[in-house]
């Protein structure tokens, strides 16, 4: 059975061990939502005293799963896998966000066979004319394994969490709210946590209730398009617009006094305590009013994307989103 090890939190300090920060670099595209997630602790109010980090990886480290008591994450370099195709899963973990996202998770699995993943860690063999087929399924075995085990490791962790008197309750029900996670690893899990050892199906379940297929979209920064002339045409020369006459619009950042607005356009779970944390970038009218506005979430994804009603159609969201993507999403930030 592979050994979790499980990580605190800590600010100011690393975002996670070295060897981990080191593998999701590698496995870009891929790991991107773990990899940012993780960053984003190196700020303000981006990690808690209940945030975990948990890895699993193929160095032959031995021990069994892990007893909940985490230590400091002060980048192992002895955790690092051995040489090859360096098979991991690793998660983000923190109770205390919920309802908001709880858990973001990576497995290397996610990467195999993925044009768009680095051909070093896109096949398990070096070169096409060293593949070996039963070494490949053997790896994609172990590639499952430290993904289950990392996913039982969270349960464990879900558990002290709702046990410890001390912290924020949870919502009512008991399952963890996961993004992000990839659907060919969910498919991998579920399929191989039914299927026992000897290939025959029937052995212990894993499911993932309440699952929403969406797609995922990847922005180069130097792709991004300009910003439209119908929107430019409704913004101050200051900000870069070309608009003529009064009630022009103008750039600004979403203030915590329109967090309370901003809220109550969206039906998904969202807290001011992690809305406050995040860039943000808004239109607004001279009286401060804010007509559109968009986040980079924790994972630097782009999120809460809103244009009123009465603005729809001149291309206001599109240069919200084309705005902070291009003034926070450069690397290195979150």
């Amino acid at each position: 059975m592979h050994k979790v090890h499980v990580f605190t939190g800590t600010y100011p300090g690393p975002p996670g061990p070295a060897a981990l920060l080191r593998l999701l670099e590698q496995h870009v595209p891929h790991s991107l939502p773990l990899l940012r997630r993780l960053q984003f602790t190196r700020f303000p109010g981006g990690v808690t005293e209940h945030t975990r980090i948990l890895f699993a990886c193929s160095s032959g480290s031995g021990g069994g799963p892990s007893d909940g008591r985490p230590v400091d994450a002060q980048g192992d370099d002895r955790l690092a896998p051995a040489d090859g195709p360096n098979s991991f899963a690793a998660a983000y973990v923190d109770f205390s966000r919920g309802p908001e996202t709880e858990v973001w998770m990576y497995s290397s699995l996610e990467a195999r066979g993925s044009e768009l993943a680095d051909q070093a860690v896109r096949s398990y063999s070096p070169s096409k004319e060293d593949t070996d087929e039963e070494k490949e399924e053997e790896m994609k075995a172990l590639e499952l394994d430290l993904a289950i085990a990392v996913l039982r490791e969270i349960k464990v962790q879900r558990d002290a969490y709702d046990a410890d008197p001390n912290a924020l309750p949870r919502r009512e029900r008991v399952e963890v709210l996961m993004g992000t996670l990839s659907e060919r690893l969910r498919l991998a899990v579920v399929n191989a946590a039914a299927t026992t050892t000897t290939g025959v199906r029937g052995g212990p379940t894993v499911t993932f209730p309440y699952v929403e297929i969406y797609d995922k979209w990847l922005m180069r920064l130097n792709g991004l398009p300009e910003i439209p002339a119908s929107a430019l045409a409704l913004l101050t020369a200051e900000s870069g617009g070309a608009g003529v006459g009064e009630d022009l619009l103008h750039w600004t950042d979403v203030r915590r006094e329109d967090v309370a607005m901003v809220l109550s356009r969206t039906s998904i779970p969202r807290k001011e305590r992690t809305i406050i944390l995040l860039p943000s970038m808004a239109l607004a009218k001279n009286d401060g009013t804010l007509v559109a506005w968009a986040f980079l979430g924790p994972d630097s994804s782009l999120t809460s994307l809103h244009c009123e009603p009465e603005y729809r159609g001149k291309g206001l969201a599109k240069a919200v989103a084309i705005k902070i993507l291009k003034e926070h999403g450069e690397p290195g930030r979150v």
